[in-house]
């Protein structure tokens, strides 16, 4: 579809400070551009049939008309339902500068996630674009949304941008241009690297960039050697800890975050961070609610800081409430909490939780009643009102007779 003056005019007036000149760069090959010069670029694009605006071709797409071209391709993989790629398409893919540039170098392509095409289509259709969507991540290895990836003619990776959301126009430009020009991709910075491993520098670029990129083999590896240096002591502190939590939670191995912990020293960083890893371990463990981990992080927690926080000893009692049959635990862990601070009203939330797992119908409206005598703000008095209502309807319900049960007998006997 061809678009007219007007939506020229749109564009142009939604793009911040376009007004004015954006200065040259030399090593971004961008020539200082005008509003003026932006719209007359626009309307070359439209006779040559080259202006697309929005992107609608999707990376296959774009592929089969690089054939035909010769141009490299650009694909933007997004997903519209996300903010990230939503602050992305707002500020560069609406950026008529960005796309003019776009247009006049590459073959455009976009892969939306949240495309929700109507039923119509067909369930036939809706299976094709789903393995045309998946078929990008898949086979690039795609890890991240937003990401912009550029890729030649022949479908070989150039290089990619994850995260371009996070960059102005101008900066996304100059990023692409210095890529296409060979400047500062992984394939620079990994020969880079291997030419002397030695090169401290050299391997964190390349680090950082494996990272951005989620290539996890590659950043397991290198951040295992960086770990075992000697002559780069912070940051092989640092690559220890990154190594530990990427196992973790990537892998669900916690292992190794354990391990981590108790090779920290006594200083007192070393035991914030002993501290933070605990409380992480009890976080992962609680997301997968598995109560004997999470008991033995709690006890640890206390173990370590000498102190039996009341707010840590509500969070146990309710873990133990909620995820377990430990409902009496559970109660004298709550009751160490509210004897240190008797006017919580979560405190006494969890001591009914705890009485009416255990049938304790009476005591556990007694504690929801203490709860809302004890709530300040509106959203927590309207939570522990529902909270009294629900104990007191399963009071009411444990002392209503209960019916008959049927008579075992053969019948009347005839």
């Amino acid at each position: 579809m061809k678009y007219t003056v007007l939506i020229v005019c749109s564009l142009l007036l939604s793009a911040p400070a376009l007004g004015q000149k954006r200065s040259a760069h030399p090593k971004q090959g961008r020539i200082a551009s005008t509003t003026d010069s932006v719209a007359v670029k626009i309307a070359q694009l439209q006779k040559t049939g080259r202006w697309k605006y929005p992107i609608t071709d999707m990376w296959d797409d774009a592929l089969a008309h690089a054939q035909k071209s010769h141009k490299p391709v650009i694909v933007f993989n997004v997903d519209f339902a996300d903010s990230a790629s939503v602050g992305f398409r707002n500020r560069i893919l609406r950026d008529p500068e960005v796309l003019v540039y776009l247009f006049e170098h590459f073959e455009c392509a976009i892969n939306d996630f949240s495309v929700d095409p109507p039923p119509s289509v067909g369930f036939d259709s809706l299976r094709n674009l789903g393995h045309r969507l998946d078929g990008l991540e898949k086979g690039y290895g795609i890890g991240v949304r937003p990401t912009a990836i550029l890729l030649r003619p022949d479908s070989s990776e150039i290089e990619r941008i994850a995260y371009p959301n996070l960059l102005t126009g101008d900066q996304f430009i100059a990023r692409v241009t210095e890529y296409m020009h060979g400047v500062g991709t992984v394939e620079r910075l990994r020969q880079r690297f291997w030419s002397d491993t030695t090169n401290f520098a050299a391997r964190k670029l390349y680090l950082d960039r494996l990272s951005e990129r989620s290539e996890y083999d590659s950043v397991v590896y290198q951040l295992g050697v960086i770990a075992q240096m000697r002559d780069h002591l912070t940051e092989a502190r640092e690559a220890a800890k990154q190594y530990a939590y990427l196992r973790m939670n990537v892998e669900g191995q916690t292992q190794f975050v354990r391990t981590w912990i108790a090779s920290l020293g006594k200083s007192d960083q070393d035991s914030q961070d002993a501290l933070q890893g605990l409380r992480d371990l009890l976080e992962f463990y609680q997301m997968r609610k598995k109560i004997d981990s999470i008991a033995v992080c709690y006890d640890r927690i206390f173990a370590f800081t000498g102190v039996r926080d009341p707010e840590t000893l509500n969070n146990y009692a309710w873990d133990l409430a909620t995820h377990s049959k430990r409902w009496e635990e559970a109660l004298k862990l709550v009751d160490e909490a509210i004897a240190a601070k008797p006017t919580s009203a979560d405190f006494y939330d969890t001591r009914a939780l705890a009485h009416w797992s255990l049938k304790q119908y009476d005591a556990a409206v007694h504690d929801a009643q203490d709860a809302l005598a004890h709530a300040k703000g509106k959203d927590d008095k309207s939570y522990f009102k529902e909270r009294l209502q629900f104990y007191k309807a399963q009071l009411k319900q444990s002392k209503e007779p209960k019916p008959a049960e049927p008579s075992s007998g053969s019948g009347d006997g005839n």
